[in-house]
């Protein structure tokens, strides 16, 4: 019996080992909770708002936790007005277009409530193969400004050369002094007319976000309008990314008023569209070659997106918005010669707003 006994013991210690060495290593499964109360000390509350261990946009499987992290935060935050704590805890990665959408939205709900009553838990770093820890997540949002925004301590640590050249900026209006500064930073990794479709792009993406995206209102719960872009420069992997990001109705809801029917039926009718769901919208926005106000320095209009994959070989164009999601990009066939290839989807959430990015490949550069 005893025999017995000492067995049962050792098999209970050696599964509680494996519990802990499974927790320690950031793999053991949790049910999401994104409200769990957390006291933070002197009687207050806060509501814990868990990120996703992916803060990303741009894969299926990491899309719709993202959304569903910055809906609850905007929820918690911004129409129940509760205290909130968002735990990075488990978070192991944050890409560019989800980053930059992320700074945005807790920059509108600081802007509205202030930061005084939301915080975060730090990510945790990750062990390298060779026992060095890995801080890239917190170095991520320490180079965008998040922690300075929500009234916390940035701690110094040793961030790689792919997060330090990560660039941000925001604005009301469409200016091109700032746009042309952030720019300016990267315009020797690429031609003098890659730099200037890009700049060219920059600016209609920030016209049509100050012009066109916010001629309604959100409908995010907060009830309120922030008339701001948010604009990201970086080199990552060998590529040059631009991106901008708004926070208004979305391009398939401004895009039936700020161009005539028979138009947007003449764009549908010889590009051959025939579905009629928002990434469908964004493609024929592209389309456009006139925009509501007829400026005569942006005439082209939504053509200037598309400008910098005439003259860039393996450039790609990506836009969400809302629900929709378009990609263009330029692939070399076989013959060697260059060709577009696009492809759009629907998404089962919206952004809430419309994100540009350019890509670019601008050579062998070391991060």
């Amino acid at each position: 019996m005893k025999k017995n006994t000492s067995q049962k013991i050792i098999y209970q210690l050696r599964i509680a080992r494996d519990r802990y060495k499974r927790k320690a290593r950031g793999l053991q499964k949790k049910k999401a909770h994104p409200k769990a109360p957390v006291s933070r000390g002197g009687g207050s509350t806060f509501l814990r708002i868990e990120a996703p261990a992916h803060i990303d946009l741009y894969k299926p499987g990491n899309f719709l936790p993202t959304i569903d992290f910055l809906n609850n935060l905007r929820n918690a935050y911004g129409v129940q007005r509760s205290s909130v704590v968002i735990c990075f805890r488990n978070t192991i990665s944050i890409t560019a277009a989800a980053g930059l959408l992320l700074i945005a939205e807790v920059d509108k709900l600081v802007k509205l409530y202030g930061n005084s009553t939301l915080t975060c838990n730090r990510p945790n770093p990750v062990r390298k193969k060779y026992g060095a820890l890995n801080n890239t997540v917190e170095c991520v949002l320490n180079q965008i400004g998040f922690f300075k925004l929500i009234g916390m301590r940035e701690r110094v640590l040793n961030a790689p050369h792919n997060v330090t050249c990560w660039d941000y900026s925001s604005g009301e209006v469409t200016e091109s002094q700032m746009a042309g500064e952030l720019l300016k930073k990267i315009e020797n990794l690429v031609s003098k007319e890659v730099s200037a479709a890009l700049y060219k792009g920059a600016i209609e993406a920030m016209a049509n976000s100050v012009e066109h995206g916010y001629i309604e209102e959100r409908n995010d719960g907060t009830g309120y309008t922030d008339k701001r872009w948010w604009m990201f420069a970086s080199v990552m992997s060998g590529q040059l990314v631009i991106i901008v990001c708004d926070l208004g109705v979305g391009i398939p809801n401004t895009l039936h008023k700020t161009q005539p029917p028979s138009l947007l039926q003449a764009i549908m009718d010889k590009w051959k569209i025939v579905e009629k769901g928002d990434a469908a919208w964004i493609k024929a926005a592209t389309l456009v070659k006139e925009t509501r106000t007829e400026h005569g320095h942006r005439g082209k209009g939504g053509t200037d997106l598309r400008s910098l994959l005439q003259v860039s070989k393996g450039a790609k164009l990506s836009i969400f918005s809302n629900k929709g999601y378009y990609e263009l990009k330029n692939l070399m066939t076989k013959n060697g010669m260059n060709k577009a290839f696009d492809f759009a989807v629907e998404n089962r959430e919206s952004i809430k707003g419309t994100i540009v990015q350019w890509s670019v490949p601008v050579g062998s550069i070391q991060e």
